[in-house]
C-alpha cells in the first residue's frame, strides 16, 4: 500500500491557533486591523468610508462607496489562503465609470491577509457586498470545530443599485480604544489624499485629529511671492510598510501624483527600508503650482521653472528636517560604533580620531538612507584605511569607478579572498611581464650578450612544460661550474653570472630538481633541464644539438646524472636550419633535445597563459611596462605578432 493511499479522501483540518499564526496582529491588535480595513477600503477605489466604533452598546461597523464585488469575486478571494492581489488584480485600482477624470491608485494590499481583520472586532460578522445591480450578505464565523479555519454562510440576496463594502459585526466587543484614539490613528496614515474621507462615529478623521506632538507646521519659502506649508506627521507606531507614509504634494486640497518617498530628484531622501520610511509622512501644500500640473494629476510639468525652484526648496526642507527627527538615533549609531571600536580608537593618532569623528557626522547627515549597520560598515572600512600603509587610495579608485565595476568586485569578493586573488593575480603579472620582456629582448637583432636573456629564462622554465612547474627546479650552480671548466672560453666576466655559462655565441644555464633514495636522503638529479640561447643569426642544426649531448656526457663522466637521469635539452634561436625542426633523442629517451625559435616559445607561453595577453592588453601594469620601455618598431610589430598567434 502506497502512503498516498492511507490519506486518500482525508480532508485537511487547521488547528483552531491557525488564524492567530496566519494573519498575526492584524487579528489579534485593533490599531492593525483598523489600518488594514480602511486600506481594504482605498484599495477598492472609496472615496468615503463610515466606521461605527465598537462599545459595550454598540458593534463594530465599517461602510465605504468603493466599487463593490460580486458574489463570485468573494468567494474567489475570501475562500483562498494567500490571496494574491497583485497577480489577479494588478499594482493599480481603476476609478469607479462614475468618476470619470480620476487617476489609478497604487494599492496598499498584496496577500489579502487584511480581510481577516474584522474578526478582531467580532465574530460572527456579516459582510454586505453590492455590484451590478445585485446586494448580497453573507455570514463570516470562526470555527474552530471543523475542517476549516472559518466559515461563510450566504444569508440574503436582492436587486439593489448599491454599490460598495460594508462589514456589520454581530458581537458588542468593546476593544480597549476609544473613537477619539481610532480617528487619531488613521488621521497619522490616510490624510495625503483629500479625495478620500474617512469618518468615525459621523466626524470625519482631519488634521485636527492628529496628536499633538505627532504633527508639525513648518512654512517653507520659496521666493518673495510663494510658499509651501510642508506637514510632518509622525504616527509614532512604525508600519509594516511604507504604503501609507511618504511625500505628497497637494493643489488646491488634491493629491498630485502618489504619496511615496520618490518624489524628489534626490531619490536617497530616505531608503524605504528604513523604521523611518515606515513612519513619517509629509505634506506639501503648494497651491501656487496650479498652473504647473499636468493635465491628468499624475505630476508637475517637467520643463516648468516654477517647479524645479519649488521643488529644490522643499526638498532642502524634508532632509533638514529627517536630520533633526533621527539625531538621536544618529547619536545613538555613533556611539554604539565608538564602544564597539575603542581599542582601533586608541591605536590611531588623535587627529585620525578627529578625523573619523567628523566623517562619521558627515556621512549621517549627507546619505540619511544609510541605516545604523550600513553606517558602522562604512566606518569600519574607513578605520582600517586610516590604519592601512595605502591609507585612502583604494577609495581613491572606487570614486571612479562604475556602477557595474562594483558590482564585479562585490561578486569577486564573494567568491575568492583578498589573499587568493592578490596571489593568483600576481602570479598572472609575473608572468605576463616575462612574456613582454622575451618578446622585446629575443627580437633586439643588434644583441650581442644573449646570457642577459638567461634570467628571463629561468623564470620562463613553465612554458616548456607543466613538468617544470615544480618550484624544486633551481639554477645548478655546480653542475655550471663543470661545464664552464669543461668548455668555457672568450668570457666577459664582468657580464657573467656565477649560475650561467657564456660562450662566444650562446649562454648556457642548468635547472635541475633533485632526486631522492629511500631514506629520503637526496641524490643525483632527478630531472635536469639545459637552456642554451642563441644569438640571433645562429641557425639551430645537428651542430648544436651535438653541442648539448656533449655537456650531458660530460656531466655523466664526472657523476652529476646518470642514464636514468631526465634530461630535457632546449636550445632556441631565431632560425632552425632546414630539416632540423626534429628532437634528437638518447639514452632509451631519457634524454630528449629540442629546437626552438624564440617566437614560437613565447607563442606556447601565449597559450600556457590562455591567451591572458590580449585579454590583459588595458592592463594597467601592462600599459605601464609598455610606457616605461618603449619598443623599436621591429620589436613592437613581434610582440604583437607573438600576442596574437
Amino acid at each position: 500500500m502506497f502512503l498516498s493511499d492511507l490519506f486518500e479522501n482525508v480532508p485537511l483540518t487547521y488547528d483552531p491557533r491557525f488564524l492567530e499564526d496566519h494573519a498575526g496582529s492584524i487579528i489579534k491588535d485593533p490599531t492593525t486591523a483598523l489600518v488594514e480595513l480602511v486600506a481594504n477600503a482605498w484599495d477598492a477605489y472609496a472615496t468615503r468610508v463610515d466606521i461605527t466604533w465598537p462599545s459595550d452598546t454598540q458593534a463594530f461597523e465599517i461602510k465605504d462607496n468603493g466599487k463593490g464585488m460580486t458574489e463570485e469575486e468573494l468567494n474567489a478571494r475570501w475562500r483562498r489562503f494567500n490571496y494574491n492581489r497583485v497577480s489577479e488584480l494588478g499594482e493599480l485600482t481603476d476609478p469607479p465609470e462614475d468618476l470619470p477624470g480620476h487617476r489609478p491608485r497604487r494599492a496598499f494590499g498584496r496577500n489579502g491577509k487584511g480581510r481577516y481583520a474584522a474578526f478582531c472586532f467580532s465574530s460572527p460578522f456579516d459582510v454586505e457586498i453590492g455590484k451590478d445591480g445585485l446586494k448580497c450578505r453573507f455570514r463570516l464565523n470562526r470555527t474552530p470545530h471543523l475542517p476549516l479555519p472559518f466559515s461563510i454562510e450566504k444569508i440574503h440576496e436582492e436587486e439593489n443599485q448599491w454599490r460598495g463594502f460594508h462589514i456589520l459585526g454581530q458581537e458588542e466587543r468593546p476593544v480597549g480604544m476609544s473613537a477619539d484614539m481610532a480617528r487619531s490613528v488613521l488621521s497619522t496614515r490616510f490624510l495625503t489624499n483629500p479625495e478620500f474621507e474617512v469618518y468615525v462615529e459621523g466626524q470625519k478623521v482631519t488634521f485636527a485629529d492628529l496628536p499633538e506632538h505627532g504633527v508639525e507646521t513648518i512654512p517653507v519659502q520659496i521666493n518673495t511671492e510663494n510658499s509651501v506649508e510642508m506637514i510632518v506627521i509622525d504616527s509614532e507606531k512604525t508600519d509594516r510598510t511604507t504604503k501609507q507614509h511618504g511625500i505628497a504634494w497637494w493643489v488646491n486640497k488634491r493629491l498630485v501624483g502618489e504619496c511615496n518617498w520618490r518624489n524628489f530628484e534626490d531619490q536617497s531622501v530616505l531608503d524605504g527600508r528604513r523604521e523611518e520610511a515606515k513612519r513619517y509622512t509629509f505634506i506639501l501644500k503648494a497651491d501656487h503650482l496650479k498652473p504647473d500640473v499636468l493635465a491628468d494629476w499624475s505630476g508637475f510639468k517637467p520643463d516648468s521653472a516654477n517647479w524645479h525652484s519649488t521643488r529644490s526648496a522643499c526638498e532642502d526642507a524634508v532632509r533638514a528636517k529627517l536630520l533633526d527627527l533621527t539625531a538621536a538615533k544618529r547619536a545613538q549609531t555613533k556611539s554604539e560604533w565608538i564602544e564597539g571600536h575603542a581599542n582601533l580608537r586608541r591605536s590611531l593618532p588623535k587627529r585620525s580620531q578627529v578625523k573619523l569623528s567628523d566623517t562619521m557626522d558627515a556621512l549621517m547627515e549627507k546619505c540619511p538612507s544609510l541605516g545604523s549597520t550600513q553606517v558602522q560598515q562604512v566606518m569600519d572600512v574607513l578605520a582600517n584605511m586610516e590604519l592601512a600603509e595605502s591609507q585612502y587610495a583604494l577609495l581613491e579608485k572606487m570614486q571612479s569607478m562604475k556602477p557595474e565595476d562594483l558590482d564585479n568586485w562585490n561578486d569577486i569578493l564573494d567568491r575568492w579572498t583578498t589573499e587568493l586573488a592578490k596571489e593568483a593575480l600576481d602570479e598572472i603579472e609575473k608572468r605576463l611581464r616575462v612574456l613582454a620582456d622575451l618578446a622585446a629582448k629575443t627580437s633586439d637583432k643588434a644583441t650581442d650578450e644573449v646570457q642577459e636573456l638567461q634570467p628571463l629564462f629561468e623564470r620562463s622554465l613553465w612554458i616548456f612544460g607543466p613538468q617544470f612547474e615544480s618550484i624544486e627546479f633551481t639554477s645548478n650552480k655546480g653542475i655550471t661550474t663543470v661545464i664552464r671548466e669543461l668548455f668555457g672560453g672568450e668570457e666577459k666576466a664582468e657580464t657573467i653570472r656565477p649560475d650561467f655559462v657564456v660562450m662566444p655565441d650562446s649562454s648556457i644555464g642548468f635547472y635541475s630538481r633533485p632526486g631522492y633514495d629511500d631514506d629520503g636522503d637526496q641524490t643525483s638529479c632527478a630531472v635536469l633541464s639545459i637552456v642554451e640561447l642563441k644569438k640571433p643569426g645562429v641557425a639551430l642544426g645537428s651542430k648544436e644539438k651535438d653541442q648539448v649531448w656533449k655537456y650531458v656526457k660530460a656531466l655523466e663522466q664526472r657523476g652529476y646524472i646518470s642514464r636514468y637521469t631526465k634530461v630535457f635539452g632546449h636550445v632556441l634561436g631565431d632560425r632552425i636550419a632546414a630539416g632540423e625542426d626534429e628532437p634528437r633523442k638518447e639514452w632509451s629517451d631519457n634524454v630528449v633535445i629540442k629546437p626552438w625559435l624564440y617566437a614560437n616559445f613565447i607563442s606556447q607561453g601565449e597559450k600556457r597563459m590562455f591567451q591572458l595577453k590580449d585579454k590583459l592588453a588595458n592592463a594597467p601594469f601592462l600599459q605601464e611596462y609598455i610606457e616605461s620601455k618603449p619598443l623599436a618598431p621591429e620589436q613592437a610589430s613581434l610582440l604583437d605578432a607573438v600576442g596574437h598567434s
